[in-house]
């Protein structure tokens, strides 16, 4: 009965996502920028469907390298957010910055 129980709870957690947002796919992001990037999109998620992300699936659509043809300068990418049973597709375009730093932009697909 015990494990049972445990069972449904730890379902319960998944369910309602308070273990927090799951991710697959290929990107560029770290998770420093994965989080950054999860927050925008979660408020144009929220605004448009009321309810939190649940998972995300990344896509990498194109990646521009600085000349040394190793690091990524730019990376343009499709996030697919989902929760309450509801999907939308952002366009996420990572630019590096003359500091070393990320630009981010994330917008809804239409």
């Amino acid at each position: 009965m015990k494990k049972l129980l445990i069972v449904t709870f730890l379902g319960l957690l998944t369910a309602c996502s308070i273990l927090g947002t799951t991710y697959s796919g290929n990107t560029i992001a770290d998770n420093t920028l994965k989080s950054d990037v999860e927050q925008s999109l979660g408020k144009l998620f929220f605004y448009d469907t009321s309810c939190r992300v649940s998972s995300i699936h990344t896509e990498i659509d194109k990646v521009v390298f600085q000349p040394d043809g190793v690091t990524p300068k730019a990376s343009y990418e499709t996030w697919t957010a989902t929760g309450c049973d509801q999907t939308r597709k952002f366009n996420v375009q990572m630019i590096a910055d003359k500091n070393g730093e990320t630009d981010i932009t994330v917008g809804m697909k239409p």
